[in-house]
């Protein structure tokens, strides 16, 4: 399942499974170095909408992907394992 923040709308169904979550940045000039992307805030605002924590029981991993794009955007895919 691929969300982004206008596609979660207002209501969330929350995984009952741990995720892995992986975050595509795309950017329209040069793409950003992962290890500069601050993902903190993405994981934070899933927290309470649809994982219930962002701790090790219900985030296995996180994955980071910065590429160069035709427009400036951020998606977020959660994956159950």
């Amino acid at each position: 399942m691929t969300m982004t923040k206008d596609a979660l709308g207002e209501e969330f169904v929350m995984f009952e499974k741990p995720v892995h979550i992986t975050i595509t940045a795309e950017f329209k000039r040069t793409p950003q170095d992962c290890d500069n992307m601050c993902v903190k805030l993405v994981i934070d605002y899933l927290k309470g909408k649809v994982i219930h924590d962002d701790n090790p029981e219900w985030v296995a991993g996180v994955t980071l992907v910065s590429r160069k794009s035709n427009r400036d955007y951020v998606t977020f895919e959660l994956t159950e394992v």
